[in-house]
């Protein structure tokens, strides 16, 4: 996978993520930064729309399965992908990604903040006011 353009190193944590999350049987989703061939300037919008239609195209071909669902970040030069981590991956080896996130934090779901007791909330220095 390695382009000789460090892609596969620049990319080697997300792709770990992709592979476990194909032997677990799960979907996965990731944002990935466009560009334009091998060039580092950032596409138009309308660069941008045309370029992410155009590898979604190609990795759909080549492991026949489509996203399950897609945004484009027109204005940004980016698009997020959920689907197969098979479908991900062959996003990820098209020359137009510059740079590619999982599209949620390394750790899973934001855990809530549980409780220190229970009971009623109260505030020091608070006064009630009643209007």
């Amino acid at each position: 996978m390695n382009d000789g353009s460090g892609q596969s190193s620049r990319h080697a944590a997300v792709q770990e993520a992709l592979k476990r999350a194909s032997q677990k049987g799960n979907d996965e989703s990731v944002i990935y930064h466009l560009r334009h061939g091998q060039g580092s300037s950032p596409p138009t919008a309308d660069e941008t729309k045309s370029l992410a239609e155009q590898v979604l195209q190609r990795a759909t071909n080549e492991c026949r399965r489509g996203p399950k669902q897609k945004t484009i970040f027109q204005n940004l030069g980016a698009m997020a992908v959920q689907g197969d981590p098979e479908l991900l991956l062959k996003i990820l080896e098209q020359p137009e990604v510059q740079d590619a996130s999982l599209n949620h934090p390394q750790g899973g779901p934001v855990e809530s903040i549980r409780p220190v007791r229970k009971g009623p909330a109260t505030s020091k220095g608070w006064v009630e006011t009643s209007e």
